[in-house]
């Protein structure tokens, strides 16, 4: 993809390069009484187990989509079940049998980092109804939603034994039901060779992955937030210039800051394209020098890009480089 630049000795402007995420989900559903006790014993029992073990989910289009456009404090606030038993689909947007929220409230969540090899991040969203507030029924189906009604799903499957068969879960009147989505989001440990075009000089990139392992960094923004996993923003250290070299993908920062950018923004995202892009820009006052690495942060991940040549940058330039994150079920 080709930017237009400005034709000027004081503008430089960098093509995209891109950063690559994959995205998984589990489920863990509990029915339990009053004393806290789960009682599926006997329908999900595995060894000495009395929970279903966590079952792989599918993300919808949809999902993807609102992951990359919508703000987080809408997207994964609600966990929907039914009593529907068509096959997942990625089109789908709604639970085939909607029965009920399961809590009327935001989840709980916690964040942590699964360390090596994979080294993904992840939010666990944790629900519990009330006792009885989902009554006698055989539940199906299961799914994630930004709202309290049926629909706006980021993800839906039917509920699944420890072979990954559907399955009917019992909950009675006198129980209340605890389901866990864990949101992982895995980086691309592989780097991305790409060569791009700054002003009028050619430049071959690398983009990497960076702290990987630290989750201010990386993983799914929490139910408060306000804004897109891919929009641009990160954490202190990101949007930053630096004249070192790219450095591990669990280490620090790159060495040699020369300065954060002055200012930058996110780029409107088209439904289906399941990528979206953003910029950094250094006024004449930041970023000067010989420019080897740039970090660029998203909310829900960071990476650094290598140039090669190196960028050099006066304090009579403004420079503005994009940069494009894309996503994808893993």
């Amino acid at each position: 993809m080709i930017d237009i630049y400005i034709p000027s000795g004081r503008f430089l402007e960098g093509e995209i390069s891109e950063a690559k995420v994959g995205l998984e989900g589990w489920y863990t559903l509990r029915a339990r009484r009053r004393s806290g006790r789960v009682t599926r014993e006997r329908t999900f029992k595995v060894e000495a187990c009395r929970e279903l073990p966590p079952f792989h989910n599918l993300i919808t289009n949809l999902g993807l989509d609102r992951f990359g456009s919508a703000p987080a404090n809408s997207l994964y606030i609600r966990c929907h079940v039914g009593t529907g038993t068509a096959t997942p689909s990625v089109t789908d947007t709604q639970l085939q049998t909607f029965l009920a929220a399961v809590s009327t409230s935001n989840p709980t969540t916690a964040i942590a980092n699964s360390g090596p090899p994979d080294y993904y991040s992840y939010r666990t969203f944790t629900w519990t109804s009330s006792i009885g507030a989902l009554g006698n029924n055989n539940l199906t189906e299961i799914g994630i939603s930004g709202q309290s009604t049926n629909g706006l799903l980021f993800s839906r499957e039917l509920i699944r034994d420890s072979g990954g068969n559907p399955t009917a879960f019992p909950i009675s009147a006198d129980e209340q039901l605890e389901v866990t989505y864990e949101l992982r989001i895995y980086p691309n440990l592989t780097d991305v060779p790409a060569t791009v075009m700054v002003g009028s000089n050619s430049h071959d990139t690398i983009t990497r992955p960076m702290l990987v392992n630290n989750t201010g960094f990386w993983g799914p923004l929490q139910v408060a937030s306000g804004v897109a996993n891919a929009a641009r923003g990160g954490a202190a250290g990101t949007n930053r210039a630096h004249s070192g070299d790219l450095v591990p993908y669990t280490d620090s920062l790159p060495s040699g800051s020369l300065g954060d950018a002055s200012s930058g923004a996110t780029a409107p995202y088209t439904n289906g394209s399941f990528y979206r892009d953003v910029s950094n820009t250094w006024n004449i006052s930041t970023g000067n020098g010989n420019i080897r690495v740039v970090t660029v942060g998203f909310g829900c991940a960071a990476f650094q890009v290598r140039y090669d040549p190196v960028i050099t940058k006066t304090n009579t330039q403004v420079l503005t480089l994009h940069q494009r994150i894309s996503w994808a079920r893993r």
